[in-house]
């Protein structure tokens, strides 16, 4: 069930970067996957610190979450980007659509990226099925805003498994 609201508007795309593409496209996989299964995700952040990923989930009311989240990612000592994915729905011209939403941001940058995946439901609440893309919604307070942006080393590992994070290329 949504749990969030995301309002759009007409809006150009932003160039979003590589390693945070991957990451928000990591974190909704995830969150897809637990709900193919039959799971309700709880929201959580995936906090990407040097070349480790710490993930953390969050509970509570909306704002309790939201400000959850943002403390997790801002108590990782030297971020230098995160997702924070929750399950929401999206503000369409053929009304309110179930998504998959996750917000991120690189440290330093003034404005976070939302992107989601709409899914269907049916009458009971159970996921009927997920659309084929990821689709941009809109810019977002970043939680990294005030944090200056860290170095990272080149590294040829480009998994984002549990402790590993992307590598800039």
């Amino acid at each position: 069930m949504s749990e969030n609201a995301v309002e759009t508007e007409e809006m150009e795309v932003p160039e979003i970067n590589d390693e945070l593409e991957s990451l928000l496209i990591q974190v909704i996989e995830e969150a897809q996957g637990k709900m193919e299964q039959g799971e309700v995700f709880p929201p959580f952040t995936a906090t990407v610190m040097g070349d480790k990923l710490f993930t953390e989930t969050h509970g509570g009311t909306i704002d309790e979450c939201f400000e959850s989240a943002r403390d997790a990612v801002l108590n990782v000592a030297g971020a230098r980007m995160y997702a924070f994915c929750y399950d929401g729905y999206i503000d369409t011209d053929e009304g309110d659509k179930d998504a998959i939403i996750a917000e991120g941001g690189i440290a330093g940058d003034k404005q976070a990226v939302v992107v989601g995946m709409m899914y269907d439901a049916d009458e009971n609440g159970a996921v009927a099925g997920f659309s084929d893309e990821i689709v941009y919604i809109a810019e977002s307070e970043n939680f990294l805003a005030d944090v200056a942006p860290a170095t990272q080393p080149e590294a040829e590992d480009e998994s984002l498994e549990e402790g590993d994070a992307p590598q800039e290329a």
